[in-house]
């Protein structure tokens, strides 16, 4: 066997059938660690402890609870098992909650199981037989018809041996987990140490774990720190796919996290209130899923009630299976191919199991929104494949995906956002039906508009892309200057490299304004003021925004305009002025340069914009700005 492989064995069988006893056989440890457990005789939690196999494999243990009360516990604890040891008293034979277990198990589709007939020294070979024979007879019906049966005694360990070998056998077929991709840790117990802090255990499925890893409490979506790692009650750097696992974690209440939650990298998830799924109705009550029946649905760690809505069918009858939403009224963590149990919690009934398909739905299903074609390709894995086809359909809208699938690599078929936190995906196809449209957007601007840089960002929105949210739009936007193909500066949009022609008009509207500004010199003009001709006065705003973005002339006050280099030589005097006497006055200015008084208050109404100035007191005088 790889010694790097690691093994979850759980049990199940009926109360008081010797499950912890045997395990306390196969490890040594006792696995009923409270107090009213000790005092009351059952399994209530789920326990927790490791022996290693005669080739040096650890193998992690869960103990179930067999008592038909703690159901939830027993389905929780499933969750990542390998194998399960079905304990089955060879004193009272297969009973109420063996069958239940066996049911959940297979529901579940735990394909490997060894049945272990306990409490063997309490009756004679003969019943030793018959017990075998009814269990094999009652195997022969499920999907473990050639399970082994191992005979034992957790009392005088006649067999112990024997079910260690077993186990060392069917260990041998378990594929090792993947280590690759986002780890994965649904979290089945929660508790706190005096001094350490909150302590979260559970099967780690997939990836691995360092003390570096940035995780998230789901469907909370808390960031968390990981402090210390723990497998099987020994520090270690780094945890495995496989490897029960303890975390101690940093910043964290444990009352802040439920048994249910699920630890995964950040953004790896995205909680759902709606989960499409295929059930199929299981049971030897008879019962039936009809529409919008609201039953517990036990998923992962976790459990809630849940509105079964049908998708193809109006009852879903015992033996029948069928395309459903689960509908809940809190969010949920889950993800695709995830097994689980709808249970009639009054009627202390487990009615059907089933597996997520699509665990984040567009939308509540309405008749007819739902494509039974692309859940059947899900169901039967290509989840790539239909992710690509949906982002196809979406056409030019934008899909919200998750940080899982926005990892995928598509061979550049697919471009993505990034908004608000959330990720959106479309085609590459469609990308450039919108570079396209820009494109000739701009071409067409340009044309009528020779002199104008860009266009104003929200003004081409609601010409060419209305039918994007306005958050999306702008991360467009981002996108194609970080792709070179545009600049953004102001607010306005223009094509990368662009240059405006400089032709004999703009030449002459732009001679204009400087040789009447140059004339003025300290008296500031208004547009007005300034002899444009006739035929040049529809482009005059846009050459003076040319002139303006390359500070060639300054916007003072109230549409009145001067030279930038007028300006920068009132400026060089007034900083020096501040320097020296700690302000700058109308009166200094007016001495070193014969401006008027209304055209100095000009000057130092662009300069308190400018953040060069403030006003402090006095109409007639600035001091420096001072920056917090």
């Amino acid at each position: 066997m790889d010694k790097n492989r690691h093994i979850i064995v759980g049990t199940a069988g009926h109360i008081d059938h010797g499950k912890t006893a045997l395990i306390k056989a196969l490890t040594g440890y006792d696995a009923d660690r409270l107090e009213e457990e000790k005092r009351r005789g059952i399994t209530i939690e789920l326990g927790f402890t490791e022996f290693t196999l005669p080739d040096g494999s650890s193998v992690g243990i869960v103990d179930t609870p067999g008592h038909e009360k703690f159901v939830k516990t027993m389905v929780a604890g499933a969750m990542g098992m390998d194998m399960v040891l079905v304990v089955v008293s060879g004193t009272e034979g297969i009973k109420e909650q063996t069958r239940e277990h066996l049911h959940i198990l297979e529901l579940l589709h735990i394909q490997r199981i060894i049945v272990v007939m306990t409490k063997i020294d309490m009756i004679s070979i003969e019943q030793r037989e018959q017990r075998r024979k009814e269990i094999r007879d009652y195997l022969a019906k499920t999907i473990w018809k050639d399970a082994d049966i191992v005979l034992a005694s957790s009392k005088t360990r006649e067999g112990i041996e024997e079910v260690i070998h077993c186990i060392e056998k069917v260990a041998l077929t378990v594929e090792k987990k993947p280590e690759d991709g986002e780890f994965v840790l649904p979290i089945d117990r929660v508790f706190s140490i005096v001094g350490y802090g909150t302590v979260v255990t559970g099967t780690l499925l997939r990836g691995v774990i360092d003390c570096s890893t940035k995780a998230m409490i789901y469907p909370k979506e808390r960031a968390v720190r990981i402090r210390n790692i723990q497998v099987h009650g020994k520090d270690v750097d780094k945890a495995y796919a496989g490897e029960r696992v303890a975390l101690n974690l940093s910043d964290m209440e444990k009352k802040e996290i439920k048994r249910g939650s699920l630890l995964a990298r950040a953004g790896s998830i995205t909680p759902s209130t709606i989960c499409n799924a295929k059930v199929k109705v299981d049971n030897d009550d008879q019962v039936s899923i009809k529409n919008h029946s609201k039953l517990e649905l036990l998923v992962g760690t976790a459990h809630m009630e849940a509105k079964i809505v049908l998708i193809d069918q109006k009852e879903v009858e015992n033996g029948e299976s069928a395309w459903v939403q689960l509908q809940l009224n809190t969010p949920i963590a889950v993800r695709a191919k995830e097994r689980f149990i709808l249970r009639n919690e009054a009627a202390k009934v487990t009615v059907a199991g089933g597996m997520i398909v699509d665990p984040n739905p567009a939308k509540k299903y309405k008749k007819g929104c739902v494509d039974i074609d692309a859940l059947q390709t899900l169901e039967m894995g290509d989840a790539n494949a239909l992710l690509y086809e949906k982002i196809v359909q979406a056409g030019g809208d934008f899909l919200e995906i998750t940080k899982e699938q926005s990892m995928v690599d598509f061979s550049d078929r697919v471009f993505t956002l990034e908004v608000n936190k959330k990720i959106y995906a479309i085609s590459k196809a469609y990308f450039m039906q919108y570079i396209d449209r820009l494109d000739t957007y701009f071409q067409d601007f340009y044309e009528k508009n020779p002199y104008k840089l860009g266009q104003k960002q929200m003004v081409i929105h609601q010409q060419v892309f209305r039918r994007l949210k306005k958050d999306l739009y702008l991360a467009l936007c981002n996108r194609l200057v970080e792709m070179g193909k545009y600049n953004v500066k102001d607010d306005i949009l223009s094509l990368a490299g662009h240059r405006i022609v400089k032709d004999e008009r703009y030449i002459r509207i732009a001679n204009q304004l400087v040789n009447s500004m140059q004339r003025a010199q300290f008296v500031f003009l208004k547009l007005g003021e300034i002899p444009i001709d006739q035929e040049d006065q529809p482009y005059l705003a846009d050459v003076l925004l040319c002139m303006l973005q390359k500070h060639t002339i300054i916007r003072l006050e109230n549409d009145y305009y001067t030279l930038g280099s007028i300006y920068k030589k009132l400026l060089a005097v007034s900083k020096e002025q501040m320097e020296i006497g700690g302000k700058i006055s109308i009166d200094v200015l007016r001495e070193k340069f014969g401006i008027s008084r209304k055209n100095a208050k000009l000057f130092f109404a662009c300069t308190d914009r400018e953040k060069v100035t403030r006003f402090d007191g006095f109409e007639s005088e600035r001091t420096p700005y001072i920056r917090a």
